[in-house]
């Protein structure tokens, strides 16, 4: 995402393709390791706070660098679904 955003400052179409491809990939990404986390019945003992970074962080990540190129709506969607994890 934030090679994306220093693309959109260059090449702006390109940073535009960037962008969303890569909050997609997080967000896949996200769902697939919150579905493993649910799957594979980890014990609550065994979880630390910073495993929570990626899902969390990536939604609030996404939010700057849409709204960065401009995405309003991606980035209001984004900012809205972060705290929730990716």
């Amino acid at each position: 995402m934030l090679l994306g955003t220093e693309l959109y400052h260059f090449a702006p179409l390109p940073g535009l393709v960037l962008i969303p491809l890569s909050i997609a990939a997080a967000t896949v990404f996200d769902s697939w390791l919150i579905a493993f986390w649910m799957r594979a019945g980890i014990q609550l003992e065994s979880v630390h706070g910073g495993f929570l970074l990626p899902t969390g962080a990536a939604g609030f990540v996404a939010a700057t660098t849409a709204a960065t190129a401009g995405l309003t709506a991606l980035a209001i969607s984004c900012l809205a679904v972060g705290p929730c994890g990716g």
